[in-house]
C-alpha cells in the first residue's frame, strides 16, 4: 500500500502534520539517505519515510545515538548523496561535534 506521504497527485492537496510534512519535504527533495535517533517528537519523522523508503530508493536508517546519525548524514552528502538527519533539540547537544 502506498503511502499517502508518497502519492503524487498534482492539484490535490493532503493534510499532514509537522513531521508528515518534512518527510514529504524529504521526498520531494530527493533525499536518498535518512538517519535520526530515536526520541520524540523527532521519532515520527523516519518512521514516515521509512513507510515509502523501499519504494522511493531511500536508504533509513536508525542510529546508536545523534552523533552517529549526524555522521551517517554528513558522509553520505560529502559522497554526492542528498541526505536528511532528524533529533530532538536536546540531542543536538550530542551531535555537536559532528555539525
Amino acid at each position: 500500500m502506498t503511502s499517502k506521504i508518497a502519492q503524487d497527485k498534482p492539484a490535490t492537496f493532503a493534510l499532514l502534520n509537522g513531521d508528515e510534512a518534512v518527510a514529504r519535504g524529504a521526498l520531494e527533495a530527493s533525499v536518498k539517505v535518512a538517519s535520526s535517533y530515536p526520541g520524540t517528537p523527532a521519532t515520527e519523522i523516519l518512521e514516515t519515510i521509512a513507510e515509502f523508503a523501499k519504494e522511493s530508493g531511500i536508504y533509513a536508517e536508525w542510529s546508536i545515538n545523534e552523533i552517529v546519525a549526524a555522521e551517517v548524514a554528513a558522509g553520505a552528502s560529502m559522497a554526492g548523496v542528498r541526505s536528511i538527519v532528524s533529533m530532538k533539540h536536546v540531542g543536538l547537544n550530542v551531535a555537536a561535534d559532528a555539525l
